[in-house]
């Protein structure tokens, strides 16, 4: 796993609020973990289309599955994780956070993408320069979205994501770990 360093004024929300590191991390994987082959197996096929869903109830798994199939894969290093919150309805803030997980998963974010400027929105040039710049890459981007059902009742952040991966062409896969089916385009 590769972490780039950031300078410190651009590791805050659009808010003035500190980015929260742990947020960008993989679970581990406890020793008495159930491994799942089979649904590893079944991630390492949605993953070569461009949504992946992994929708169950609380306690049932999901993230430690995505973290193992994480362990698993031959190129882990193009895979970024971000646990969503409730406070990332404000498409500013989930635009942050998800920028810096891309970076932070080594993922070189060109910075003339730029960055959200207000914690309620997020310019559309900026979702596309990010759209453009995941089209022309070789390999493709998977992000992982967990908890995303935080989140998924904000139509104008599933639009955003629509658009992004739409437009993205192969260069983003987008793993969407919820509770519930997101407004996204199934």
């Amino acid at each position: 796993l590769v972490m780039q360093a950031r300078p410190l004024d651009q590791l805050l929300t659009p808010g003035g609020d500190p980015l929260l590191a742990v947020r960008f991390t993989v679970p581990d994987l406890t020793e008495t973990f159930v491994r799942r082959p089979r649904l590893v197996a079944r991630l390492d096929e949605g993953v070569q289309g461009p949504l992946t869903l992994v929708n169950g109830p609380a306690g049932a798994g999901k993230t430690l599955l995505v973290a193992h199939w994480i362990s698993t894969t031959d190129r882990p290093d193009d895979v970024a994780w971000l646990t969503v919150e409730h406070e990332d309805t404000g498409p500013g803030i989930f635009w942050t956070y998800v920028l810096e997980s891309l970076r932070r998963h080594g993922a070189a974010v060109p910075d003339d993408i730029g960055s959200p400027s207000s914690p309620g929105d997020v310019d559309h040039s900026l979702l596309t320069r990010l759209a453009a710049w995941l089209s022309e890459r070789t390999e493709p981007v998977i992000l992982v979205l967990d908890e995303f059902d935080r989140v998924g009742a904000s139509a104008e952040i599933a639009d955003e994501l629509q658009f992004v991966l739409r437009h993205a062409g192969g260069g983003l896969r987008l793993v969407v770990v919820s509770r519930t089916e997101p407004q996204l385009p199934l």
